[in-house]
């Protein structure tokens, strides 16, 4: 092999590893581009993650003003309509007990009216 050919030879490999290079300097210039994208996803992941962390703290204060309510209000308001509840229950019973005795007053009467008459009617008929 002559010198020229192992010249051009040299030069041919030469020339195909700058081609080789040119395309890992492409690939590098995709792979920072990639990546720059990936640093603005990360940047707006964070934003958002600090956003849902604010939500997160803000429905926990509420949710603890919600218990705090029901514990200090709502509970004890329920608590005084049922006591009301059940003395309106014992009153009920109280005047559904005195009803059945004033019937069953009603019925002596009645009784006690109709042997009046005929103690009376015994009476004229024997004067």
């Amino acid at each position: 092999m002559s010198e020229r050919e192992l010249l051009q030879m040299i030069l041919s490999e030469v020339q195909n590893a700058n081609t080789g290079l040119n395309d890992v300097k492409s690939e590098i210039a995709d792979l920072k581009t990639d990546v720059s994208a990936l640093k603005t996803d990360v940047s707006a992941l964070k934003t958002d993650v600090s956003a849902l962390k604010t939500d997160v703290d803000d429905l926990k204060l509420r949710t603890a003003l919600i218990e705090t309510t029901l514990e200090n209000e709502t509970n004890r308001n329920i608590k005084i309509i049922a006591e009301g509840h059940t003395d309106l229950s014992r009153k009920l019973d109280h005047v559904l007990q005195m009803e059945s005795e004033k019937e069953m007053f009603l019925i002596r009467f009645n009784v006690l009216e109709s042997e009046v008459q005929k103690m009376k009617q015994h009476f004229d008929s024997i004067a």
